[in-house]
């Protein structure tokens, strides 16, 4: 399992999406924080906590405020993540060959699986960043 692992970073490094995905996420949160224009998909904050926010000087408090609130355009690019780590596999039918190899199959969903959560934990990180 922790030959797949190494496998998908390796494949994940090694392709563009990967590096867009990452400068998205980076963009997007710097253009939160500098312009101070919070919200997102289906946010249903209270209209005084996204003026306040608006209006304020940003505060390190305010300003994870503003991006958890922003945060939820995230889960679109999360979907990406999806399809770099599983739809691959899937598509170029590479995942036979694993199989053959020696890994079994809930070590290989396993090893599929701890990839997508490192890549969404290493995007999340990624995005507060500029908040510090």
């Amino acid at each position: 399992m922790i030959n797949q692992l190494c496998a998908d970073f390796y494949r994940q490094t090694h392709t563009l999406g990967h590096y867009l995905l990452l400068i998205l996420v980076i963009l997007f949160s710097i253009v939160v924080v500098y312009s101070k224009q919070v919200g997102g998909v289906m946010v249903s904050a209270p209209v005084d906590v996204l003026e306040r926010l608006s209006t304020v000087p940003w505060t390190l408090l305010s300003g994870i405020h503003g991006l958890t609130i922003s945060s939820s355009v995230l889960m679109y690019a999360f979907i990406s993540i999806f399809v770099m780590v599983i739809g691959y596999e899937f598509s170029q039918q590479t995942y036979k060959n694993t199989l053959v190899s020696g890994i079994s199959r809930s070590g290989f969903i396993i090893a599929k699986l701890v990839t997508m959560l490192l890549d969404i934990f290493m995007q999340i990180v990624i995005f507060s960043l500029p908040e510090f």
